[in-house]
């Protein structure tokens, strides 16, 4: 996430070279970086488009919230 510029901002990587980040795409919503991750053909699999639509969901409500995003971790406490 980028607080400063209130946007989400998701990397990717390639096996060839996971050091640096191939392409890095921003937006201000979940909703506008999934259709442009989409849109760039990088997702394939159903069941990792759901958990990519979830993870940008969870970001996008820690951009809004203050809270911190961390990948794959439980945002509130039950």
């Amino acid at each position: 996430m980028d607080r400063q510029e209130k946007n989400i901002v998701a990397t990717y990587f390639t096996l060839a070279d996971a050091s640096k980040p191939s392409l890095i795409i921003k937006g201000k919503s979940a909703e506008q970086v999934y259709g442009q991750i989409v849109a760039s053909g990088l997702v394939s699999r159903l069941d990792h488009a759901a958990y990519l639509g979830g993870e940008l969901a969870k970001a996008e409500i820690a951009l809004s919230t203050g809270k911190e995003y961390i990948q794959d971790k439980r945002m509130f406490k039950e």
